[in-house]
Parts: C-alpha cells; structure tokens; sequence
C-alpha cells in the first residue's frame, strides 16, 4: 500500500517551528525541570516570544509571568507542560480553551 502524499505538513510547523512557546511550571531554578526548560529557551538562542506560566510569581527568569495559559495575550504555538501531575489535566483544558 503507498502512503498517501495529501498529509499537510506545513500543519507541524508550530511543532518543530513555533513562533511562541508558553512554559507552564516555569520556576526561576534551572534545577527544576520548568526552570531547566526556559532556561535553556533563553540561554541557547530561542528567538520566538517566550511565556512563563507560574500562578504564584510576577515574573520568572525576567519575563513577566502569566496565572494561565488562557492569560496569555496571543497565541501560543506550542506549551512545555512542567507541573505535577495532579495539575497536568487541569492545563491542558487551560490549553483547549486558549
């Protein structure tokens, strides 16, 4: 059987090229896996707009943090989910809904 050529693949574009990335957990520690994520983001050259979700902190890493996803003021390509797992349901209905 041949594999159909009608996939769009310019739809994964915001997967392997986003524009913008949201990291929800993100901490200023960059020993903790949300603070490992931007910190990297940020340290290796990342050029797309970057969004820190972290509902108990103003700012993370220096970029202004958000309580939500559904906070962020534009759309977010693509989102690093780095919380425990009791909250990992509860973000992605956050993503749904932005």
């Amino acid at each position: 059987m041949q594999p159909s050529m009608d996939f769009d693949f310019a739809g994964l574009d915001a997967l392997f090229s986003p524009r913008s990335i949201a990291v929800v957990g993100a901490t200023d520690s960059p020993q903790r896996i949300g603070g490992i994520a931007l910190d990297y983001l940020l340290r290796f050259g990342y050029t797309g707009r970057l969004h820190a979700v972290n509902p108990r902190s103003a700012t993370v890493q220096g970029l202004p943090a958000h309580a939500r996803l559904t906070d962020i003021p534009e759309p977010v390509d693509l989102a690093i989910v780095a919380v425990p797992q009791a909250h990992v349901a509860a973000v992605l209905e956050d993503a749904a809904a932005a």
